[in-house]
């Protein structure tokens, strides 16, 4: 992992996490997308981990909760919330039947 604050931390950052969560945790990186990955076992979707730079975002399921959970002991994190939160600039609310994603301080 790159030292913090040089040049190329938030890579070698990322590279790791993405090393931990594919090959540890035997998690399936996207084809399309580089920074998210399908968490499945014996062909049934549990959920999705995604990330950008140094946020993690992961959908709540025992088997990725068990993931996150491990990540979080190898990596350490500014803060972890759960239900409604912001994600890189976006509100995530956590709604009884639905998830409600906005972007509420975008600049038009």
């Amino acid at each position: 992992m790159a030292i913090y604050g040089t040049r190329d931390a938030p890579r070698g950052f990322w590279l790791s996490l993405k090393d931990e969560v594919v090959k540890q945790l035997e998690a399936h990186e996207g084809t399309g997308e580089l920074a998210l990955y399908s968490v499945t076992t014996n062909g049934q979707l549990h959920g999705y981990i995604a990330t950008h730079v140094d946020d993690v975002l992961g959908s709540s399921d025992p088997i990725v909760d068990e993931i996150m959970e491990r990540v979080q002991k190898r990596f350490t994190f500014g803060s972890v919330d759960e239900g409604s939160l912001r994600y890189c600039g976006r509100s995530i609310g956590d709604k009884e039947t639905y998830i409600e994603i906005s972007w509420p301080n975008r600049s038009t």
